[in-house]
């Protein structure tokens, strides 16, 4: 499961006053967190659904009422990136990075659009026109790389650039909460929610959906032993691990992970957002970086080779991860070095993924030191490249020796 975000950024602009043009505009769920840059971020409830179309028509209304240049990006599953420019509510250029993508042709066309004379006007000092060529030519997988770098480009805040009204709505991601939601010089609030019965029933087969994608059940809760297992392992509560099986908890049972990931984790080199996730315990251990649990929980009996849907194996993230001693322990306590993820990826894969992955953010890291631009923290966060390459390289060796 790639990143999924749609998000509205306008040039010069109040909140305050982005606030009030949303509502002109018949928008009804929306966020318009405080100002940080030259940039006003909005996201909207609507546009989150990925309707290009309602995506068009709110930028293009939000740029004609505040005459103001504003720009919608949207990433889809980490393989589309796209966006839309619009001055005095006139479309002055675009982009899809893959424009056939739901097209049943044998090969893609390659990216459409994107037209550096005219962007390179919003950019920052220093950015060139070869550079947005650059950038637009590029034939990276990962959507969300290229969204960021041009966000870095404009002077927008990669962070906002990368998140989702599902995101910020509730306080989410970059502090996009409480105190944020208006200008210095006002309280009005900068956020309109409505319920309807209508759009409970819209947001309800949304989460119903998504649920079902990530291997849950809505009508199906979790059993709450399995739950209370998942939590103690979390915790290393080795003493409640050990009452909840006597009681019957099922080791290998599939529940919610009691607390989120990392805002921006990523798995196998794909952005997983924090939150929602179902997991075994002996999964929930391996995510969380309870080794000494996940060793107990093997010897206990637990199943190395029951799969997420969202995560693949334990083994596939102890190797995206770069962690040796405990791709040694799932291999012999059991685990197939060939099992398969949703994706169809082995262990193998999801190393060679990673790699690139780390890859791709050294030189995001590179360029936007060169521009100035602040990074979220996970960016600075990660472990030093060669300590993972290391790891990865051990992984594979060990990979191989299991065969």
């Amino acid at each position: 499961m790639g990143l999924f975000c749609v998000n509205f950024h306008v040039k010069g602009s109040r909140a305050n006053d982005v606030t009030k043009a949303l509502t002109r505009l018949g928008a009804v769920e929306f966020v318009v967190p405080r100002k940080k840059t030259g940039w006003v971020s909005f996201y909207e409830s609507d546009a989150s659904n990925q309707d290009e179309q309602r995506i068009q028509d709110l930028a293009a209304g939000v740029s004609r009422e505040l005459s103001a240049p504003t720009i919608a990006f949207l990433v889809h599953d980490s393989d589309i990136a796209s966006y839309w420019m619009y001055e005095q509510g006139e479309l002055v250029d675009q982009f899809n990075s893959c424009p056939d993508y739901f097209e049943d042709g044998d090969e893609p066309t390659g990216p459409s659009g994107g037209t550096p004379a005219n962007m390179i006007k919003y950019c920052r000092s220093g950015v060139s026109v070869e550079d947005l060529a650059d950038l637009f030519r590029d034939d990276d997988v990962f959507a969300e790389r290229m969204i960021g770098q041009l966000a870095a480009f404009m002077g927008i805040d990669s962070n906002r650039a990368l998140s989702d009204y599902r995101d910020v709505s509730e306080g989410g991601s970059d502090g996009l909460g409480g105190n944020e939601f208006a200008d210095d010089d006002s309280a009005e609030a900068s956020s309109r929610f409505a319920k309807s019965d209508t759009q409970f029933q819209k947001m309800s087969g949304m989460l119903e959906q998504l649920t079902s994608m990530i291997g849950g059940h809505l009508d199906s809760p979790a059993d709450p032993k399995v739950a209370a297992l998942i939590a103690a392992a979390v915790a290393e509560r080795f003493s409640e691990i050990d009452r909840l099986l006597s009681e019957g908890a099922d080791i290998d049972g599939v529940g919610p992970d009691p607390s989120s990931l990392p805002p921006a984790a990523s798995v196998g080199g794909y952005y997983i957002p924090g939150g929602l996730s179902f997991v075994t315990p002996l999964l929930a251990a391996t995510l969380h970086k309870r080794d000494q649990v996940v060793a107990y929980l093997l010897d206990k009996g637990a199943n190395p080779n029951v799969p997420s849907p969202l995560f693949g194996t334990p083994l596939h993230v102890a190797c995206s991860s770069a962690r040796p001693d405990l791709v040694r322990l799932l291999l012999q306590m059991g685990a197939n070095a060939n099992c398969r993820n949703n994706r169809g990826q082995t262990p193998r894969d999801i190393i060679a993924v990673s790699r690139n992955s780390l890859k791709m953010l050294a030189e995001v890291q590179a360029q936007a030191s060169q521009l100035g631009v602040k990074l979220p923290p996970n960016f600075a966060s990660l472990p030093p490249s060669e300590v993972l390459d290391s790891g990865w390289q051990e992984c594979l060796e060990l990979l191989d020796e299991s065969q």
